[in-house]
């Protein structure tokens, strides 16, 4: 209960190179972003859809 089931990342966050000090964060989240780069412009897309749902429109 309460953890994660891996990270939504935009694709410029796979696609960017971090500084050296972030190197380790970096790999960790990008590795935990399970559902691939595509995930967060699929689920952003689905929002847009029910809001506009929602809005009668």
């Amino acid at each position: 209960m309460g953890g994660y089931a891996g990270y939504v990342h935009h694709p410029e966050a796979f696609a960017t190179e971090p500084a050296p000090s972030q190197r380790g964060l970096w790999t960790y989240e990008n590795a935990m972003g399970f559902f691939g780069a595509e995930l967060a412009g699929r689920l952003e897309a689905a929002a847009a859809r029910a809001l506009a749902r929602a809005a009668g429109a």
